[in-house]
């Protein structure tokens, strides 16, 4: 008898009505978002959000917003509102040492304002493929490339580059062209330093972020690999006869370079399993604001990749 009734007891346990638990999740602290990168090459624009609650699929813009440009301290023009939340000049390009401040009034918010520079263009003196294909403990072939520079020894300098790839495939009868970011690793102290993420591993990023610490006012020598695409041919590598590599070389602001920086440490601290609903906020340069404003200039070459004979 005693022990139908645990059996009877348990029955009722396991199959009780369920209860409604509602949770609520954080919401974040209410901030104007400023996101605008100086370059030589585009109109100065400035994209203006606030922060969302972190279900939303999209951020809110900022409309009406009064935008206001000052190059080198002085008052230049009122930026225009394009399309929603998005401000641009009509006729300023940014330019190599300027200075370049916003102010912005909302009326949610009030004074929001940025300042920063556009760095010189600093020209790569060699940038060359070995043509040399090896394979990693995955099966993947690699290459590596070489570019060299000189560093201006004037201020401490900051870089960031980037690695794409671009080649048509036929693999499965299907044809096409793809092209991205390539994925890459290094073995440079100086690369090493600045890229390694929370497990210790480089390689992991869009980009390779660089400062000048540890080569100031030197010419400095890179060597970079590079993941070639993954198709095979009965388990041999079969590299594209257009396999083209692009090299984006940017001379980046101190604070462009402190910004991504941030937004790093930001994304491993992230990636707790219990955090997965705490909003990341990175501040940035933005006064009574978080986000960006901040400068560079670019360049970018070309190569085309192929086996050694």
């Amino acid at each position: 008898m005693k022990r139908f009734f645990i059996v009877i007891l348990s029955f009722f346990l396991l199959h009780s009505c369920d209860k409604e638990i509602e949770i609520k999740l954080p919401e974040p602290d209410e901030n104007l978002i400023v996101s605008g990168l100086l370059n030589p090459d585009s109109l100065i624009t400035v994209n203006l959000g606030e922060t969302a609650f972190i279900t939303d699929s999209i951020q809110n813009e900022i409309n009406d917003a009064d935008v206001s440009l000052y190059i080198n301290g002085l008052f230049t023009e009122k930026l225009s509102e394009i399309s929603s939340g998005k401000y641009q000049s009509l006729t300023n390009f940014a330019s190599e040492r300027n200075i370049y401040e916003i102010q912005i009034n909302t009326d949610k918010y009030g004074i929001s304002s940025a300042v920063d520079t556009v760095p010189v263009k600093i020209n790569l003196i060699n940038l060359s493929l070995s043509h040399v294909l090896g394979t990693n403990i995955y099966g993947r072939a690699f290459s590596d490339i070489q570019l060299s520079f000189n560093d201006n020894m004037d201020k401490q300098n900051y870089y960031e580059i980037f690695l794409l790839e671009n080649f048509t495939f036929d693999f499965i009868g299907q044809t096409g062209i793809n092209g991205g970011l390539a994925s890459w690793f290094s073995d440079e102290i100086s690369i090493k330093e600045e890229n390694d993420d929370a497990d210790n591993r480089v390689g992991n990023y869009k980009s390779i972020l660089l400062s000048d610490k540890y080569f100031n006012g030197e010419h400095l020598s890179l060597k970079l690999y590079f993941l070639l695409p993954n198709i095979n041919n009965n388990g041999e590598p079969v590299i594209p006869d257009d396999y083209k590599l692009y090299v984006v070389f940017n001379s980046v602001s101190r604070q462009y370079f402190e910004y991504m920086k941030k937004v790093r440490l930001a994304k491993n601290s992230n990636n707790d399993l219990w955090n997965v609903y705490e909003p990341v906020t990175v501040k940035g340069n933005i006064n009574n604001g978080i986000g960006l404003f901040a400068g560079y200039s670019s360049l970018s070459d070309s190569i085309f990749w192929h086996v050694k004979k």
